[in-house]
């Protein structure tokens, strides 16, 4: 059965919020050069100064277009990992996942990074924000969920080299 360890608001924080700001930002800068945004005394704002307001509000946009769709949504069941960016789902198998760890500041704050050991759609790694949980100290029990199966699977197709000789044999 699956199970979603992203959080619900994953699409709101990769998608619309970021879009919101780009737009309410860009029709802010539109009203100052347009001159639709006066001082106290009615005076309009001087060009230079709407010079650098425009290079201000372009590194934060810049950055915001750039992370939109950054996070995904995740599921596990027993045998595999699904991601999804709200328009393609891959399937990975749990044998792939290689590395597993949280990174951020509170838990409202944190996320989740899993790296994989083939390249896939997504890259080799993705980032996603976990389900808020009663945990407050360590690591959220989702991600030492993932981690366990992750480590199973791993250890279930995990071939070992033959031997060609016994450990007692002297060549």
């Amino acid at each position: 059965m699956r199970r979603r360890l992203s959080s619900r608001t994953t699409i709101l924080r990769s998608y619309v919020l970021p879009i919101l700001l780009v737009v309410g930002w860009s029709c802010a800068l539109l009203m100052f050069w347009l001159w639709k945004i006066t001082d106290k005394d009615g005076k309009h704002v001087p060009v230079e100064v709407l010079c650098v307001f425009t290079l201000v509000w372009a590194l934060p946009v810049l950055g915001l277009v750039r992370s939109v769709g950054f996070l995904k949504r995740v599921e596990v069941d027993d045998d595999a990992l699904y991601v999804s960016n709200y328009i393609t789902e891959v399937r990975f198998p749990l044998s792939e996942v290689t590395v597993v760890r949280e990174s951020g500041g509170g838990k409202s704050l944190t996320r989740v990074s899993i790296g994989f050991a083939n390249p896939s759609a997504f890259g080799q790694s993705i980032e996603f924000l976990p389900r808020l949980s009663r945990c407050w100290a360590g690591m959220g029990p989702a991600i030492r969920e993932l981690q366990a199966l992750c480590s199973q699977a791993s250890a279930r197709n995990r071939i070992d080299p033959a031997m060609p000789f016994g450990p007692t044999e002297k060549i």
